[in-house]
């Protein structure tokens, strides 16, 4: 007899789950399977967070990523030993609910693997694109005038007066409403909005200066810093750059640092882990989709606006190591090559605040996003760069006016 596979488990070991008849999934924990696109560097997020969901839940969660072969069918790139497609894993698992992230499949394709009666949410992906009105289904997606928004208020506090938004590589209908919200948004302030133009680079070198340039993406704003690199453009200074998504590894890697609109995953799994709940639990209640606005800016070098340039170096310094154990303001003054009073006094002129204002910002701000991952408070202590975990609390009650234990129960997802 097969052995029973655990909550969790990778889709590598899919083979080991006995097949599931109707009786079966009446007295069994329910059996959930999510669909993510192999080429997708968002995908592994977008999977950590609606797992952590579906075990909250005590589902049998299963994973399996999808590919497409040059002719446009889609097949699992990564899959149990015993099922040989994506059609052999619907009769192996028979799933209760299915979460597609972004385009790992169409609605059409779920339905002629899995059948049209499983509840499937797509997760990532707008209910108006690509689909005919009779086909549009289950989402939960992020609303692109408000992502646009927030890029267009970090944008205009440089007091630049040109602006533009570069698009994804290919035409969508996200992508579309980011751009017309953005150029809404610039033309209300009584500024300029450029249109975009191909290649990138001679139309990065075209616009005037300085710019304030919205990518519609973090890799769309990770090329257009290579593109003012090439062009030999100062960035903030001559052009700056806000992105989306908020991919640390991407936003960090990028010279200089990307600035980005952060979305909140553990929203987005939790409204998606919702949805199906809800669903499977009434198969007849269709529900409807959800938008999600964004969570914050996330503000790095690519759009650091200082009269002092000390201070913006001083800034991504501060972000970078505030939550290493021991970290001070001395160390902060070292780097900007200036005396402790001097490095105070430079900040309460630019900034309005102090140095350890600033750290205390950066960790509590660190702190937020781990203690709505379900971190214990402890730990988030002691990540975070506190000496204790008495004095985090200490700190996080005096500047948000809230216990540790208030907030989270405030902003449990």
């Amino acid at each position: 007899m097969a052995a029973k596979r655990k909550t969790g488990e990778p889709a590598d070991n899919v083979r080991d789950v006995p097949l599931r008849t109707a009786s079966a999934g009446a007295t069994q924990g329910r059996c959930v399977l999510m669909l993510l696109p192999g080429d997708d560097h968002r995908a592994r997020d977008g999977l950590d967070a609606f797992r952590r969901k579906a075990e909250a839940r005590r589902w049998d969660f299963f994973s399996a990523e999808v590919s497409r072969d040059p002719d446009g069918s889609a097949r699992l790139s990564r899959s149990s030993r015993s099922a040989g497609s994506i059609a052999e894993l619907a009769r192996l698992l028979h799933p209760d609910g299915i979460a597609v992230w972004r385009g790992a499949l169409a609605p059409a394709e779920v339905r002629a693997c899995f059948g049209p009666r499983v509840p499937a949410v797509f997760v990532h992906r707008s209910a108006r694109e690509d689909f005919p009105p009779e086909e549009r289904p289950v989402t939960v997606c992020w609303d692109s005038a408000a992502i646009a928004a927030a890029a267009a208020r970090a944008l205009l506090l440089s007091g630049y007066g040109d602006f533009a938004y570069v698009p994804a590589p290919t035409d969508t209908a996200w992508s579309r409403e980011r751009g017309v919200a953005f150029r809404h948004c610039i033309e209300t302030a009584g500024k300029t909005c450029h249109r975009f133009r191909r290649p990138l680079a001679r139309w990065i070198a075209s616009l005037p200066k300085p710019c304030g340039v919205f990518a519609s993406t973090d890799i769309v704003g990770e090329a257009v810093l290579s593109a003012c690199a090439v062009a030999g453009l100062r960035v903030p200074d001559d052009v700056a750059v806000v992105g989306v998504g908020d991919n640390a590894q991407l936003c960090d890697a990028t010279k200089p640092s990307l600035s980005s609109v952060a979305l909140d995953r553990a929203v987005e799994a939790e409204s998606a882990a919702a949805l199906l709940d809800g669903w499977m639990r009434s198969p007849l209640r269709r529900p409807g989709s959800r938008t999600l606005p964004p969570w914050r800016v996330v503000l790095r070098a690519s759009s650091r606006f200082a009269r002092d340039r000390r201070v913006v170096d001083a800034l991504e310094f501060i972000r970078l190591h505030a939550c290493e154990e021991g970290f001070a303001p001395p160390a902060v003054a070292r780097r900007m090559g200036v005396c402790r009073t001097l490095a105070d006094r430079l900040f309460r002129t630019v900034l309005g605040r102090t140095i350890l204002s600033e750290i205390h910002g950066a960790r509590l701000a660190r702190a937020r996003e781990l203690l709505r991952g379900g971190t214990p408070p402890d730990i988030v202590a002691s990540r975070c760069g506190y000496s204790s975990s008495d004095v985090f609390r200490h700190v996080f009650r005096d500047r948000t006016g809230m216990t540790v234990r208030r907030w989270i129960l405030a902003n449990r997802v």
